[in-house]
């Protein structure tokens, strides 16, 4: 350290990174930069707002949703309204807080990085489709039933917050699981089809149009890309000492 300037040199502030990733070479660290995380994030962004754009001005008999819908409520069944029912409590805004404390604190016994990669990407994920709500203030179908709009908005349509909470749920665990050094291929595959089952539940139980669903992964994804893109802006020191804190108390648990 210098005594005139107060600050690390150069060379040790190298030496300090390279003695950390000599810790823990495998850290926080994804493929891709800043660059291709931020643009990716703001073409998905994008996207969602275009589609939002056009399926207000269209107009749901316009882009077809409102037959896609009245298609869907004229083949209504009691174990598919049972099924419907259990989506709409159970991906709600209610249920999954509780859903994201529960998976953080699993996943924190096991690996505390990971648990908190796992929170706050499902977090920023699903919260990212409130801009979509706010700003379009699209009203919900004709069909929705009482039971399906549980603690939910009329004029708050546009895009779907369960399929948000799906989407954002998948990535949060492929992020953990690579943190974890884990297979990522059979959350990808359960990941889709539980997306796509909620959202055609949703449509079912007219709560939404096609064009809410369909944008509510391009505002989640692309809220997650733009998370990755910050975190990667932190200089690596910063990186790996934020690493460090959360797995240190259980590296030293598993000593004694």
């Amino acid at each position: 350290m210098s005594q005139a300037t107060g600050q690390f040199p150069p060379h040790d502030i190298a030496s300090q990174v390279a003695t950390r990733r000599a810790r823990h070479p495998s850290g926080p660290r994804l493929p891709g930069t800043f660059l291709h995380w931020w643009s990716a994030g703001v073409f998905l962004l994008f996207a969602g707002v275009l589609l939002g754009w056009y399926v207000t001005v269209r107009g749901p008999v316009g882009t077809g949703e409102m037959a896609v819908d009245q298609w869907l409520h004229d083949h209504q069944r009691p174990w598919l309204d049972g099924l419907s029912v259990v989506v709409a409590l159970g991906l709600g805004p209610i249920a999954a807080p509780i859903t994201i404390l529960l998976m953080g604190a699993v996943v924190w016994r096991r690996h505390r990085w990971a648990a908190t990669v796992a929170v706050v990407t499902t977090m920023i994920g699903w919260l990212s489709v409130g801009f979509g709500k706010l700003f379009f203030h699209r009203a919900r179908p004709p069909f929705a039933s009482a039971d399906t709009l549980s603690f939910e908005g009329q004029h708050d349509s546009f895009p779907s917050g369960h399929v948000a909470f799906a989407v954002a749920l998948t990535l949060a665990l492929v992020l953990a699981a690579r943190a974890m050094k884990r297979s990522t291929l059979l959350i990808w595959i359960v990941g889709i089809m539980v997306t796509a089952v909620v959202a055609v539940a949703r449509m079912y139980a007219g709560a939404h149009f096609w064009g809410d669903v369909a944008a509510a992964p391009l505002f989640a994804g692309g809220g997650v890309c733009c998370l990755i893109a910050c975190w990667s802006t932190l200089p690596v020191i910063w990186q790996d000492g934020i690493y460090e804190s959360l797995t240190h108390i259980r590296r030293h648990q598993r000593r004694h």
